[in-house]
């Protein structure tokens, strides 16, 4: 399989980055223009990263064996992709805010997912490289995302700039698309196995039972002697 099961992930998360990077620095202007206040700006930007935070805590709460995490990102994705373009279209600042608490509450799901489907599907020995590759994003996210967004917005307005997330979205469905989905219950029935293999070899044997000892190289066997009761004794 190679390297196969990072390129899902990957563009995953370089697109989540993307849209995350590029509208952060441009969300507290935005919601002035919709009539926000220099406070509520500060606000309205602690509660995007509020939703965020809930993102990546939200699917924590899932069970291991959860078996529609591709499934997930692709909805998060379809999320994403609807919410931008209703953020373009909006015109007050209170819809505004829900719309973008949503994005960002997609953003930190997104991000979650792909690193559980990357350890997943990652051999033992290559998860530290694996996740050293998936880290690339966030820095090439902010490169893309801060250059592509402050353009649109110097160019067309503040409202391209989230129709432009919305075409970033499409990289989102496809990245989660083209993830490796691995079954956890393989693992856990493994590491079970193995479990049992290691408490039935440390079980201690039966000191009064009949032992031998052969010496190297030899098919002699001395005696050893037992310091168990006879039956008589016992």
């Amino acid at each position: 399989m190679g390297k196969a099961y990072l390129v899902g992930p990957f563009i995953c998360a370089f697109a989540t980055w993307t849209v995350g990077n590029g509208t952060v620095a441009l969300l507290p202007l935005y919601a002035i223009e919709r009539g926000a206040s220099a406070t509520g700006s500060g606000l309205f930007l602690a509660f995007a990263f509020g939703c965020l935070a809930l993102g990546t805590f939200a699917p924590g709460l899932l069970p291991k064996n959860f078996a529609h995490r591709r499934a997930l990102l692709v909805s998060s994705g379809i999320l994403e992709i609807l919410l931008s373009l209703l953020a373009s279209r909006t015109t007050t600042l209170l819809p505004f805010v829900a719309i973008s608490g949503g994005l960002y509450l997609s953003g930190g799901i997104l991000l979650t997912q792909t690193a559980v489907l990357t350890g997943l599907a990652a051999p033992e020995q290559e998860r530290g490289t694996a996740f050293g590759i998936l880290g690339m994003t966030n820095g090439l996210g902010s490169l893309v995302g801060g250059f592509g967004a402050g353009w649109l917005a110097d160019r067309f307005g503040f409202s391209a700039v989230f129709e432009g997330t919305a075409v970033v979205g499409l990289l989102i469905v496809a990245g989660a698309l083209l993830s490796i989905e691995s079954r956890v219950e393989q693992t856990v029935s493994g590491a079970g196995q193995g479990r049992r293999l290691l408490e039935g070899s440390s079980r201690p044997r039966d000191a009064c039972g009949p032992s031998q000892q052969s010496a190297p190289g030899s098919s002699f066997s001395w005696p050893r002697t037992s310091f168990c009761p006879s039956p008589t004794q016992r």
